[in-house]
């Protein structure tokens, strides 16, 4: 679960999907979170109407409540970093987002 101070799951943008579609939301735990944002919005940028609405970074996991990054990186708190997206699913599905994330983390262990 990513910390509710880093992330509000309440709430909702318009980037041009229609109102009637109901978001989806994926999270991905795989290293730096900033690392793994650039990535998809590299491949998925929400201005070209790729399926991602939406992504904010957080954290996932973890034993202690409202942890700040330094101590997250300690590996003291038992935290991941993670990745929220919003997407539409008519434009762009969760196994096409999980098979994407997959590949990301292969290529960048080259």
């Amino acid at each position: 679960m990513i910390l509710p101070s880093a992330l509000d799951a309440n709430s909702r943008f318009n980037h041009g999907y229609s109102v009637e579609v109901s978001p989806e939301v994926a999270t991905f735990a795989g290293g730096c979170f900033w690392g793994v944002e650039h990535i998809f919005l590299k491949h998925y940028p929400p201005s070209q109407n790729k399926g991602i609405l939406k992504t904010a970074v957080g954290y996932t996991g973890g034993n202690v409540d409202d942890p700040n990054y330094r101590q997250v990186c300690t590996g003291s708190t038992d935290h991941a970093e993670a990745l929220r997206i919003e997407f539409d699913p008519n434009i762009v599905s969760y196994a096409e987002l999980v098979g994407k994330s997959t590949m990301f983390l292969v290529q960048a262990r080259g």
